[in-house]
């Protein structure tokens, strides 16, 4: 009943393991095709992540500049800053009223002291600031850095006499940074700047 298997010799029998050219031909072609895209999509993935870095860390370079030049200015128009802060408190009292020891009290932000006097130099962090007041103008001195003055003015009324006498356009805040001495009751009469409201 047992019967011998024999091998079959026929071309059905065996198991191909050859493929046939046409389905090589089409393996080498999604070969030859797919290589250099994948190569080319990784090539422009890396540049632009090259890029990308580049561009914050020149985003990151020139806002260090910006803010290089946001300190500077800070420093030229600290003159400026403090009088437009003593005249913000001189807003609420008679004209010439204010003095040094009342804005000590009231913008301990600064140290104030009498505008006769020569003011040494200062951090930003408590600015030593001379202040002179006559009317309705404030004028200040700030010496940020030695044999630097920034020298600040503040008139608030439109018919205070030294509007003409300094050339100004009108009430508001000015300052200039000269290397004199620096005394607020020896301010500049002339080329004040506007001041441009660095807090």
């Amino acid at each position: 009943m047992h019967g011998n298997f024999k091998e079959g010799t026929g071309r059905e029998s065996h198991l191909s393991l050859v493929i046939s050219p046409a389905r090589a031909d089409r393996v080498r072609l999604w070969v030859v095709t797919l290589v250099p895209v994948v190569v080319i999509v990784a090539v422009c993935y890396v540049g632009v992540m090259l890029v990308f870095n580049w561009v914050q860390s020149v985003g990151k370079s020139l806002s260090s500049i910006g803010q290089g030049f946001e300190q500077m200015a800070q420093v030229f128009e600290i003159g400026g800053t403090t009088a437009d802060a003593a005249a913000s408190v001189a807003a609420s009292q008679p004209p010439g009223s204010l003095s040094a020891p009342a804005l000590d009290v009231e913008l301990p932000k600064y140290q104030w002291v009498d505008g006769a006097r020569a003011v040494p130099s200062s951090s930003l962090k408590r600015s030593i600031v001379g202040v002179n007041i006559v009317g309705t103008d404030i004028e200040t001195a700030v010496q940020p850095a030695p044999g630097l003055c920034s020298f600040g003015l503040s008139v608030t009324s439109s018919s205070d006499p030294l509007i003409a006498e300094d050339h100004l356009p009108g009430p508001g805040t000015y300052y200039q940074v000269q290397n004199v001495p620096c005394i607020a009751d020896q301010a500049p009469t002339s080329s004040w700047m506007a001041w441009l409201g660095t807090p």
